[in-house]
């Protein structure tokens, strides 16, 4: 008699679709303070792309005024770029926490190194009160 075909393997599961759910441990933060750490999110031959969450919010309560977030970004004491986002009441979450994710494509100059993000914030866009700096090695994907 022949032999009986095997069963057929089980359908895999569907992987989860949409963007995962926001994971910051928020246990002790404060708006606009050193709470997490850099990365390094992506790199290239002479780039990387680094990445820091600055809490602006923990409730609405916590923002009194409109304000710029400014981040200088520097490679060997040089600066290679800003970032600046814009914190206003319309933007903060009323339910949740409210993080400005600062983002930035930084030019390098050594396979091996260390980018500065100097965090600030500015109520004109002009005059910068420094929160807090990060500093983050970085090896290049060259």
């Amino acid at each position: 008699a022949p032999k009986a075909a095997p069963a057929p393997a089980p359908a895999p599961k569907a992987a989860p679709t949409g963007p995962p759910p926001l994971r910051l441990d928020l246990t002790g933060k404060a708006p606009l303070a050193d709470n997490w750490p850099a990365a390094v999110v992506a790199t290239d031959i002479d780039a990387v792309v680094v990445e820091l969450p600055v809490l602006v919010a923990r409730k609405p309560a916590d923002h009194t005024a409109d304000y710029w977030v400014i981040t200088e970004v520097k490679v060997s004491g040089k600066k290679v770029g800003e970032t600046r986002a814009f914190v206003s009441r319309s933007g903060i979450a009323d339910l949740g926490p409210t993080v400005v994710w600062v983002k930035a494509h930084v030019p390098v100059y050594e396979n091996r190194g260390t980018v500065q993000l100097t965090v600030s914030s500015s109520s004109d866009g002009e005059f910068m009160k420094p929160l807090f700096t990060r500093e983050l090695a970085y090896t290049t994907g060259g």
